[in-house]
């Protein structure tokens, strides 16, 4: 049986599962949606994105403790049910990440658009950034955070496969 609890700091607005599901005080399921390449599952609440799976463990287990992220123990991060989640350090969730194979974050798919030219360059991170002379740090952050990094914007490519 799903349990349902009152996610912390928005208490009488919404609610997460232990299922991975999120829903407003009206009982309207809130429709998720995929933000980063391995596919985190994220929803909008109050007008501030919010990673589901920190929502899970934030309400069933307990607040972010210091320099933990959250790791999904099967491999899949589109799995936000408790049962497949718990805190860790980052290099546990790249250890996890090598073991289930899921550590592709340098081959995803990204499209660079030359913001002087509009000459757009659509490919994987790791060559597109040799090719362009680009940090892949700063690839990441423009794609994630919406900068823009040498004169270029980036964006992920969402493919049928995912």
């Amino acid at each position: 049986m799903e349990i349902w609890k009152p996610v912390l700091g928005y208490e009488g607005l919404y609610e997460v599962s232990d299922q991975g599901r999120v829903r407003n005080n009206r009982g309207l399921i809130l429709k998720d949606r995929f933000k980063t390449p391995m596919r985190y599952r994220y929803v909008v609440l109050c007008k501030k994105e919010k990673s589901i799976s920190s929502l899970v463990l934030e309400t069933f287990v307990s607040p972010r403790p210091p320099k933990m992220v959250v790791r999904h123990l099967n491999g899949n991060a589109q799995d936000d049910r408790l049962c497949n989640l718990t805190w860790g350090t980052q290099s546990d969730n790249i250890l996890d990440k090598i073991q289930h194979g899921t550590n592709n974050f340098n081959d995803v798919m990204i499209k660079i658009t030359n913001l002087k030219t509009g000459e757009v360059f659509v490919g994987r991170q790791r060559p597109l950034s040799r090719q362009l002379n680009l940090n892949q740090s700063s690839i990441w952050q423009s794609c994630n955070r919406g900068w823009t990094t040498k004169g270029y914007k980036c964006e992920y490519v969402v493919t049928e496969e995912e």
